[in-house]
């Protein structure tokens, strides 16, 4: 005869597992939006940033390749000091040594050898049980141009009223 006798099941608790999947799922989606949102920051100043290591560059938004007149594929592997005019290659590289975090003026060298004054700021930090430097570069050659016209202009001044004073 075709009748029931018994039933028997198995079961197995899975939501831990789904847990550690969701937190996965979770984990990776917070990773893409970190790495989505630092690109955007990136992107979006007009400094330099470039990451290095023992002063080998490992990282660089557009604006520092463009500054610097090189692609990303073309800055990775840098060392710092290629990127700096010959009268400036010393006070970079003493800076980049002691890990010096304050702002300084140094003449910097782009990929067509041509040279530009920049204001450069770095900072240590450490990402994943390695130090990183972090340096910000900003173009600053409008500026030293501005002060030299100031400086000029305020010469001619003090000319000027030399001149007339001596009548």
């Amino acid at each position: 005869k075709n009748e029931v006798i018994g039933v028997l099941g198995i079961s197995r608790d899975i939501t831990s597992r789904k847990k550690q999947k969701r937190e996965l799922i979770d984990a990776k989606e917070n990773l893409e939006n970190n790495q989505k949102r630092l690109k955007a920051f990136s992107g979006a100043t007009k400094e330099g940033i470039i990451f290095s290591k023992k002063g080998i560059c490992i990282d660089a938004n557009e604006a520092a390749c463009k500054m610097f007149g090189y692609t990303l594929e073309e800055m990775i592997g840098i060392f710092g000091t290629d990127v700096i005019a010959d009268e400036s290659k010393e006070i970079v590289k003493q800076n980049m040594i002691s890990g010096y975090e304050e702002p300084y003026d140094a003449v910097a060298l782009r990929k067509d050898n041509t040279t530009f004054h920049g204001e450069f700021q770095g900072k240590m930090f450490e990402h994943n049980n390695e130090l990183i430097r972090v340096t910000a570069v900003r173009d600053i050659s409008q500026r030293k141009k501005y002060e030299e016209e100031l400086k000029l202009a305020k010469e001619k001044a003090e000319e000027s009223d030399n001149l007339k004073s001596a009548f």
